[in-house]
């Protein structure tokens, strides 16, 4: 995990396109994705980023905990940049596991629980979505905990203690796995890898963040 400092005119610029793109719809009353334009990318992110390591970028807002994936379903990228851009609350936490799913995207889903998928706000952004994932096909596991699949490695005992009190989910779900927390700070970024284990930690209010799809982690033009 590395984390940067985004500067603002980035931020503002990848908020705004939110709210262009939402029109009369409210901020923070649906949960939603969408693809960043590419004149984000070059007029401003292109002052402190190769662009050239950029493969993709969404954009997505949700009030609840997203559930733990992994991102590898872009075959030429292998880091992940998350950006927060919008936040009701300064602490929320977000997750990154040292285990791995190495070659395909993953999703595990604990048990009971329903998520509210993530709407596009434009036709075009389904489009994209769909253009974009061209790896293996991601797949999806309900009820079933990242110890019992082919995950990379597993710890064999319980998860760290010092996540205990952020996990969304009874703990016995994270068994073999270990990570560390990041609180999401509007101006601050983290890198790490598409194949590792994330999620966001315990979830009550809206936020807004973007993921870049990174072909490698030395990328930065300054910092």
């Amino acid at each position: 995990m590395i984390e940067i400092n985004i500067p603002t005119d980035t931020i503002e610029q990848l908020l705004a396109i939110v709210k262009q793109r939402l029109g009369n719809r409210k901020l923070g009353s649906f949960p939603f994705y969408t693809k960043v334009p590419d004149f984000i990318v070059n007029e401003y992110m292109s002052k402190w980023i190769d662009i050239q390591e950029i493969a993709t970028g969404y954009i997505y807002g949700h009030d609840e905990t997203i559930p733990l994936h992994t991102d590898k379903w872009k075959s030429n990228t292998f880091y992940n940049l998350n950006i927060p851009i919008y936040n009701t609350v300064d602490d929320q936490q977000f997750i990154v596991f040292d285990q791995e799913f190495p070659d395909r995207g993953c999703e595990w889903q604990a048990e009971g629980i329903s998520q509210k998928r993530h709407q596009p706000l434009t036709e075009d952004d389904k489009t994209s979505s769909d253009t974009d994932n061209d790896h293996l096909e991601s797949i999806t596991y309900k009820g079933v905990r990242p110890f019992d699949t082919d995950i990379l490695h597993s710890t064999n005992i319980a998860v760290n203690n010092e996540l205990h009190d952020i996990l969304p989910f009874d703990k016995d779900f994270y068994f073999g796995l270990s990570g560390k927390s990041w609180t999401q700070t509007v101006g601050k970024g983290l890198i790490f890898k598409t194949t590792q284990l994330h999620g966001t930690a315990i979830q009550e209010h809206f936020k807004v963040g973007c993921v870049f799809l990174l072909k490698s982690q030395d990328c930065l033009l300054s910092q």
